[in-house]
């Protein structure tokens, strides 16, 4: 996923304008403007009341939107306290809140919660390895360089990206194995850097073998170097490995697969080997 999925992204929309479709909504059943019921609804309600109508369905679409693991199960728990509020609110005022008017709402609460779960949606929120469009841009590039273990002969190699979390590289030899420990070096402004990394993930390629390194901490001055390249990386629009589709564009393309099959209305992962 290189662009946050139109899924989680409309349904943040419709959570946060919430608040907004209840006021017309019960506008309508009064037979009164909605501004008249939002002026009633500002004028009569408590503080806290006007935070829990306002608030809370802003707050989830946030959450929503976002999709972060702590997210996620606030997201249910503030649905099912709305569900418990709604009823509370309809036990104290029934001759006002509609029996069909408090199902609605407690379906469509329900009906989040039963998204939320579906296995697709809940990886998005638990799996920070599938939401792409949070990571630092990863710069395409032809670097000679070394690659060692912390002791070790030294091979040669070509580093092809560069992120600030890591780096992908070839070789022609295996000289690491995942989760050693290894040494970076390579040239930059007359300088030689050296990155501290481990050994994430190796595999064979053509000829030769391709790695991904995961940084670890060095020192501050290698650190600084390292940061000024990406600096210089982006400054000259250097491309990156994956490049977002324009947002115009990929929601088109969803729009015309949501018309046409309900599998569109869950987010896509990766399937598990």
């Amino acid at each position: 996923m290189q662009r946050r999925p139109w899924p989680l992204v409309i349904l943040a929309l419709l959570q946060i304008l919430g608040p907004f479709g209840s006021i017309f909504l019960s506008a309508r059943v009064n037979h009164v403007t909605t501004f008249e019921m939002a002026s009633a609804i500002w004028r009569f309600s408590r503080p806290i009341d006007l935070m829990v109508f306002y608030g809370l369905p802003i707050f989830s679409g946030l959450l929503i939107f976002f999709a972060k693991r702590f997210g996620y199960f606030i997201v249910i728990g503030l649905s099912l306290v709305s569900i418990y509020l709604n009823i509370s609110e309809w036990r104290l005022a029934s001759d006002v809140i509609s029996i069909p008017m408090l199902m609605g709402v407690t379906a469509t609460n329900l009906a989040l919660i039963g998204y939320l779960l579906l296995p697709n949606v809940r990886a998005v929120f638990m799996n920070s390895r599938l939401r792409w469009w949070e990571n630092a841009p990863r710069y395409t590039v032809s670097m000679r360089g070394q690659l060692s273990k912390t002791e070790g002969h030294a091979t040669p190699c070509e580093i092809v990206d560069l992120a600030v979390g890591g780096a992908g590289l070839k070789t022609d030899s295996a000289p690491v194995v995942n989760g050693d420990s290894v040494l970076l070096t390579f040239d930059y402004e007359e300088h030689v850097v050296l990155m501290r990394g481990i050994a994430v993930y190796g595999r064979p390629d053509g000829t030769g073998h391709r790695y991904g390194l995961e940084w670890q901490r060095g020192s501050e001055m290698d650190e600084r170097r390292f940061m000024a390249l990406l600096v210089d990386l982006e400054e000259k629009r250097t491309p990156i490995t994956r490049t977002p589709p324009k947002w115009k564009e990929d929601l088109k393309a969803w729009a015309s697969r949501a018309t046409k099959s309900p599998s569109a209305w869950v987010p896509e992962v990766p399937k598990k080997k």
